[in-house]
């Protein structure tokens, strides 16, 4: 339920770096003082068990933002849900502004949608940002196929989601939704990484 012609694009203040093991049901969140490095976040994905060097974040197959929503080779796209889009130099962003309460458990937001994915260990990494109502902790939901993250919103942030996971190959969507509690939420930038190895291999 965005606000047509109106952007957000002033920052939440605090970063959170959150990375998940979706089919082990792993999420943690860590602060980002300054600088997140590459090296930091491969550390936090080998705290998931998966194999992953800093080289990783330069093995991006498919990236999306608003301002680039599809890629011709391989094939990829954003399916955005009434959100209100970033125009112009330094506005790279589709923004919601969210009611309170759903009449359903979800409400939809964007589908990253991502052809040609290979077989094996994929990493998909998100940037965020996400302003709960007063009082309330908000939910931002993450379907890969049947896998699912959960990440609870309870203080603006800007949010890094390095999801980890293990993929059959060819098409695949990642499906973001929300539960009630969130008042403000920007989608910044998507993309989808190979170079991982799977836990135990």
């Amino acid at each position: 339920m965005g606000t047509t012609g109106v952007a957000r694009s002033d920052g939440p203040g605090q970063r959170i770096h959150d990375v998940a093991d979706p089919a082990s049901g792993t999420l943690r969140s860590f602060p980002v003082p300054g600088a997140l490095r590459a090296t930091t976040r491969a550390a936090r994905i080998r705290g998931l068990g998966y194999g992953a060097t800093a080289a990783v974040f330069g093995t991006a197959s498919h990236r999306l933002s608003p301002q680039a929503p599809y890629q011709a080779d391989p094939g990829a796209w954003v399916d955005a849900f009434e959100g209100s889009w970033g125009a112009g130099p330094g506005n790279d962003q589709v923004w919601w502004r969210l009611p309170a309460t759903f009449p359903t458990e979800f409400m939809s937001g964007v589908n990253l949608n991502f052809q040609g994915v290979g077989q094996g260990a994929r990493l998909l990494s998100l940037t965020v940002q996400t302003w709960p109502f007063t009082g309330m902790t908000g939910t931002v939901v993450i379907d890969i196929g049947a896998l699912r993250t959960e990440i609870p919103i309870a203080v603006a942030a800007e949010h890094v989601i390095d999801i980890a996971f293990v993929h059959g190959g060819g098409f695949m969507d990642a499906r973001i939704f929300w539960r009630p509690g969130i008042l403000d939420f920007v989608w910044k930038r998507g993309a989808m990484r190979r170079g991982l190895t799977p836990p135990g291999a």
